[in-house]
């Protein structure tokens, strides 16, 4: 197959910039503060440069042609250049500058894209593979595997519990990487431990790498070092550790996010944050953004409908008219508003399993709209798209508040492409509503997508411990 042309050898917007050789065989981008060197060679594709400018001294943490392969996901050798393209692009409403390399191994087709975001320290890489055969393909489900650190300067590893209610929730952890040195880090989305890991240098002032996955399924970031030499990081989806691509079949891996800091980690937090602010807001609704939200109280086990129906509106009464006086301005109508398929066990747990039939909400919405207040209903699990829209429909705009969102077992991925494609639509086709995350806590909330969806995010349920404080 021809190789298609690349018309941009180089491109520059504010402190971004991206520049191919002539040979087309290098790739290199970055912002002013984090810079990123591919190269294909000998039918590879490799991370050949990573270096952090933030320190007076730049400093390099890939180790050259032997970085191992970034993408395609281990697939080894025998990769040509079919296209590529230096170009701006759009995140978020704000202008970004986009590198894509598409590679072709016999039937495989594979388009890794990076963004650079100006102003920032933050690289985000994706990846795209298609199946263009006649017969299934087996992929490896590691988006993300490379070597760092050739000077062999002391670094620590940083990683930190996640969002699951229990004692050690937001606990930070960190051991020194010694000369022999493995860690592996699993969880499902954001639960057991957030999905990322921050590599900082002993020393005042250090200086760092954050690697984040954003996937919500099983994953397993790992870390390994032999003899004092490079550290290998590699970033992985589990359960399913592999993928079979069907013929005709293109899959969006998990986004990979760099974030690159100088000192401690104050420095990357604003870094980090600076960029979600600029580049990762356009899902906020400012109708609903830092507006204080108060629930109604609510019933777990309702054997009958005075209980479960007449009794939320009734006490709209009771709840609207001293939350709307002392300033709240979401009313926040949480679980047990459905009626249960059956008899209801007299447990908590009965509240999970519903028809998302309940009383008319619209009443409750004209109430609300005289007192100037909106309104937040909570779903379990994940609802249907004509779910979504006719409760929209009938009742009005409102704040969908997940919750016992299942992100486990054997086909994550599908799991997590499911539930991003329901949100997305439901943002897009109702731009006046709102999303809420929450299932359990924050166990899918501490990924980047998560946040960039959700105007509103509850960061904890009962039963953390201390470090949250």
């Amino acid at each position: 197959m021809k190789v298609l042309k690349n018309h941009c050898r180089r491109k520059h917007i504010g402190d971004a910039f991206a520049r191919v050789n002539a040979e087309r065989t290098q790739w290199t981008f970055g912002a002013g503060s984090l810079q990123l060197e591919c190269t294909l060679r000998n039918g590879r594709f490799c991370l050949s440069g990573l270096r952090n400018t933030l320190p007076a001294q730049a400093r390099e943490y890939g180790v050259g042609s032997a970085a191992g392969e970034v993408l395609p996901l281990g697939a080894g050798g025998g990769w040509r250049l079919v296209a590529d393209e230096i170009a701006a692009a759009a995140d978020g409403g704000r202008t970004v500058l986009q590198v894509s390399v598409t590679l072709e191994n016999a039937a495989l087709r594979i388009t890794i894209r990076a963004r650079v975001y100006p102003g920032t320290s933050v690289i985000r890489l994706s990846a795209q593979i298609g199946n263009a055969g006649a017969a299934p393909r087996t992929i490896c489900g590691a988006p993300f595997s490379v070597a760092l650190f050739p000077d062999h300067d002391e670094f620590s590893l940083r990683w930190m519990a996640g969002g699951h209610a229990e004692k050690d929730q937001g606990r930070m952890f960190r051991e020194r990487i010694a000369a022999d040195y493995s860690r592996s880090v699993r969880a499902t989305a954001s639960a057991e431990f957030s999905p990322w890991l921050i590599f900082q240098r002993a020393g005042t002032p250090g200086d760092g790498l954050m690697v984040a996955l954003d996937f919500l399924g099983q994953w397993e970031l790992s870390v390994v070092r032999r003899n004092g030499g490079p550290v290998k990081l590699t970033a992985a989806m589990r359960y399913p550790d592999q993928l079979e691509l069907q013929p005709g079949q293109t899959i969006e891996f998990p986004a990979i996010t760099l974030a690159a800091f100088h000192g401690e980690l104050d420095d990357l937090g604003v870094r980090v944050y600076d960029w979600q602010y600029l580049y990762r807001w356009d899902c906020t609704n400012p109708d609903y953004f830092a507006r204080p939200r108060c629930a109604t109280l609510w019933f777990y086990c309702s054997r009958n409908l005075q209980e479960q129906f007449t009794a939320r509106l009734a006490g709209l009464n009771m709840a609207v008219e001293p939350f709307s006086e002392i300033g709240y301005e979401i009313l926040w109508d949480d679980a047990g508003w459905s009626s249960y398929p059956g008899w209801p066990p007299d447990s908590y747990g009965s509240v999970f399993s519903n028809t998302y039939e309940g009383p008319d909400f619209a009443r409750t919405q004209r109430y609300l709209h005289k007192k100037g207040m909106k309104w937040l209903l909570w779903f379990a699990k994940l609802p249907t798209e004509a779910l979504l829209d006719t409760k929209v429909g009938a009742w009005g705009d409102l704040e969908w508040r997940t919750d016992s969102v299942d992100f486990g077992g054997c086909n994550g991925f599908d799991k997590d492409r499911r539930f991003r494609e329901r949100v997305e639509r439901f943002l897009s086709v109702h731009p006046e509503s709102s999303f809420h995350t929450c299932s359990g806590g924050a166990t899918y909330a501490h990924t980047f997508d998560a946040y960039r969806y959700g105007t509103y995010h509850y960061q904890s349920d009962v039963g953390r411990g201390p470090y949250t404080n």
